[in-house]
């Protein structure tokens, strides 16, 4: 289980007003970086934060959607900065286009909590690496 998507499960059930949970299961499935074909996930520590890129070699404009639909809802109020079920040090999201995909830059809200927020991407990055979306129900493919 990744601790980015429990966020994003959360929050598109909000957003999307789902009364049951194979109904937000499949919206947020849909949403999942991972998802998109070839798609490959890295993470790199930066000054002032954590940084995920996600490329692929196919549906470029499908990935950064996925990617700017994660950081949008990681900034919404409701997301509570809850992954996995554990929470961590409150930050905001933003996401620049790169080639073949998008860098989604995790920044925390306290210079304090720096390395907490890179630890917690960087054992994030490992699980999607491994189990691809399976929190929701899909496998890596």
């Amino acid at each position: 289980m990744s601790r980015p998507f429990v966020a994003v499960a959360v929050a598109l059930a909000a957003l999307l007003g789902q009364a049951h949970a194979s109904d937000m299961s499949s919206h947020v499935m849909a949403m999942c970086p991972m998802s998109v074909t070839g798609t490959v996930v890295a993470a790199s520590d930066v000054v002032n934060g954590e940084a995920l890129t996600f490329t692929t070699g196919g549906e470029v404009a499908e990935l950064r959607t996925r990617v700017r639909a994660m950081a949008k809802i990681h900034n919404e109020p409701h997301a509570g900065n809850a992954m996995n079920g554990e929470s961590m040090p409150a930050s905001r999201a933003t996401v620049t286009d790169v080639e073949g995909g998008a860098t989604l830059l995790f920044v925390p809200s306290a210079a304090g909590d720096l390395e907490e927020i890179q630890a917690a991407i960087r054992a994030s990055v490992e699980r999607m690496r491994r189990d691809g979306c399976e929190m929701m129900g899909q496998t890596r493919r």
